[in-house]
């Protein structure tokens, strides 16, 4: 924006310059006009910058519409203060001063001769001055965004498409917490059951299903497992991921069972990975534990490479207790709950939900629109107990997106800020070649007269455009080459050099700022010979 104020200027400038000749030769003096120019400048700047404040008031409206719905970890304080006035106030003085200052200079040194019989020069000979090399800095810029906001917008696109392996359309999470009413042993055990067979019976109910844990949903539990007859190395983690199911679960978010089974109605008493023993005595009337636990895709291959796991016991504790053995009944599809880009760790399944205190999702799989569910789930919960709220509400699509809320922000801001440096870039250009094609304007007019085609013009005219255009991306193509690795952490599924997304770029920003310079060049073949030589 600074290179684009700085190129009117200069074009303002080398308008005046027949003005300032004449001042300067009945003896006005240099250090009085370029005052006279600078403070223009600033009046010009100053007033841009207030303006500036209405449209950032507006922009940070529109900015919160791209920030996902619910809570998610980031934070922008997106409030104006007295530190953002004074900081768009400075910008904007600062920028009036280096923007004026260097068009007041040459405008102030020009060749009082030339100036005052008002020649210029021709088009045959191209000099690469201020304003042209302004230019090839916008689009070597521009090029540089351009490529990081491609590699943003193909990595969320990554994201967007990564199968996390479970189906996340149709399915609603809801999450209750009962014990927070004086619910717990067999009474809690009652609810959940009762719960799960009145939402089974909704309308537009596939299945139904809780779970300790949700995928993405920010949760984690794990514990301390033995697996007989693995012989653990010394830097391994003893430590796995838990999740307590209800069966079904697997069915309700689509996650294959690859071998063996799922939980049965039988296999659903409490279960605590906790080793220490709970003082809880209600817990005790439940009975021992489940001994059955499905695993996934991940823990099978680690720990029984390529035998079947089922029928293998393992043990939950620093050593195997056969008192607290658990038989692998099922081994299904890896899912991803903790981190999208990350691996899949081991995890495994665990029958019941009578694990501790904290909320317990309610999953449901909608044959239509999943948030159409929650009135319905609010008025069976009702029903049974008016006491317990709905903690939370969303689909596992929000919940999933939210995960990848930070990448979307960045990804919007980056693409707004490198179509803005194009356009930007592309006004510029337009701006250059328009001014050179109005300043040259006799002199076409006397090609066009001694027989010069339009063609032949045109290509004269546009080659100007076609330098700075060709300068820039030189310039841009290695330095994005050279400082794309700085956001190689951010990128998921791709290198900082993705051909597709340089190439991508390239193109687009050559393209727009070619059409800006064509256009230009083509209303210079248009010119009258006649009206033309008697332009001044």
């Amino acid at each position: 924006a600074c290179a684009n104020v700085a190129n009117l200027l200069l074009a303002r400038a080398a308008s005046r310059q027949r003005e300032i000749a004449i001042r300067l030769a009945i003896g006005a003096g240099r250090a009085r006009l370029i005052c006279q120019l600078v403070i223009e400048t600033v009046v010009i700047s100053v007033l841009g910058g207030l303006a500036s404040l209405a449209v950032a008031w507006w922009g940070v409206k529109v900015l919160l519409t791209f920030l996902p719905r619910h809570t998610v970890p980031i934070e922008l304080n997106l409030s104006p203060d007295w530190r953002l006035l004074a900081f768009s106030f400075g910008i904007s003085l600062a920028a009036g001063l280096i923007c004026g200052i260097v068009p007041a200079l040459q405008a102030t040194r020009p060749n009082l001769t030339a100036a005052l019989k008002n020649e210029v020069a021709t088009i045959g000979r191209i000099r690469f001055d201020l304003r042209r090399a302004l230019v090839v800095v916008q689009v070597a810029i521009s090029l540089l965004l351009l490529i990081g906001a491609g590699l943003f917008v193909r990595s969320l696109q990554n994201l967007k498409s990564l199968d996390p392996g479970f189906v996340r359309e149709s399915v609603l999470l809801v999450d209750v917490d009962p014990q927070q009413s004086g619910y717990k042993g067999q009474r809690l055990r009652d609810f959940y059951d009762r719960l799960l067979a009145r939402v089974r019976t909704l309308p537009n109910v596939h299945a139904a299903s809780l779970a300790s844990i949700t995928p993405l949903g920010g949760s984690r539990w794990n514990g301390d497992v033995v697996v007989e007859g693995y012989q653990r190395r010394a830097d391994e983690k003893p430590y796995i991921d838990f999740n307590a199911v209800s069966p079904g679960f697997f069915e309700t978010l689509g996650v294959p069972i690859l071998l063996g089974r799922d939980f049965r109605a039988e296999d659903n008493p409490p279960f605590s990975p906790d080793p220490k023993p709970r003082p809880d005595k209600e817990d005790e009337k439940l009975g021992p534990p489940a001994p059955v636990a499905i695993v996934n895709e991940a823990m099978a291959k680690h720990y029984f490479a390529h035998q079947s796991p089922i029928g293998r016991r393992f043990a939950n504790g620093d050593k195997f207790d056969a008192a607290k053995t658990f038989e692998i009944v099922g081994v299904v599809r890896d899912a991803k709950y903790f981190n999208i880009r990350e691996a899949v760790e081991p995890m495994i399944y665990v029958p019941g939900w009578r694990f501790g205190s904290g909320p317990v999702a309610l999953c449901i799989r909608s044959t239509g629109r999943p948030e159409q569910l929650i009135a319905s789930v609010r008025h069976e919960t009702a029903n049974i107990d008016p006491a317990i709220p709905l903690l939370q509400t969303l689909t596992l699509e929000e919940q999933f997106d939210n995960t990848i809320a930070q990448e979307r922000v960045v990804t919007t801001l980056c693409s707004f800020f490198g179509v803005l440096a194009v356009l930007l870039a592309a006004i510029g250009l337009y701006g250059v070649m328009a001014h050179a094609v109005t300043r040259r304007y006799r002199e076409i007019g006397i090609r066009m007269a001694l027989g010069a085609r339009s063609g032949a013009v045109l290509r004269l005219v546009f080659r100007d455009t076609a330098l700075m255009i060709g300068i820039g991306a030189c310039i841009g193509l290695p330095a994005a080459f050279a400082l794309t690795h700085l956001v190689k952490s951010f990128l998921y599924g791709l290198t900082p050099q993705d051909p597709l997304s340089i190439v991508l770029a390239t193109v687009g920003l050559m393209s727009v700022t070619a059409l800006a310079g064509f256009i230009p060049a083509r209303r210079a073949t248009r010119v009258d010979p006649m009206v033309a030589l008697r332009y001044e």
